[in-house]
């Protein structure tokens, strides 16, 4: 999957569900699968850094914990995205010139956390 355009996040969870015998019907689907070539568009991710020393302490101030992308693909959708240690924060972007919807996308993706989340109760 390397350099086939699979985010790799993804290929991380292929990998440590491979190491421990799990089966999971998204992952096997999309195991040897290009993005754009699945779904008809691409994917793009990026962290920002956690923890500015006294500029910034997440803890102390998880309300202003806010992230912005600048993502310029045409077909796909740019995700930008905060981990804390009791938080995510995500922020979405797709051009409005293609039939993409990021909030439909911002849907699922809370969906499937909600599940992966539910794996660890």
């Amino acid at each position: 999957m390397v350099g086939e355009a699979v985010d790799r996040h993804l290929f991380a969870l292929c990998v440590a569900s491979r190491g421990l015998n799990i089966e999971h019907e998204f992952l096997n689907k999309y195991r040897n699968a290009k993005w754009e070539n699945v779904s008809g568009w691409e994917l793009s991710t990026s962290c920002a850094p956690v923890g500015l020393g006294e500029l910034y302490d997440p803890k102390k101030y998880h309300h202003l914990a806010t992230i912005f992308t600048g993502f310029g693909w045409t077909n796909g959708f740019g995700i930008a995205y905060l981990i804390g240690d009791e938080m995510l924060t995500f922020c979405v972007a797709s051009s409005k010139h293609q039939n993409l919807d990021s909030q439909h996308f911002c849907n699922i993706l809370a969906e499937s956390l909600l599940e992966i989340s539910a794996l660890f109760e």
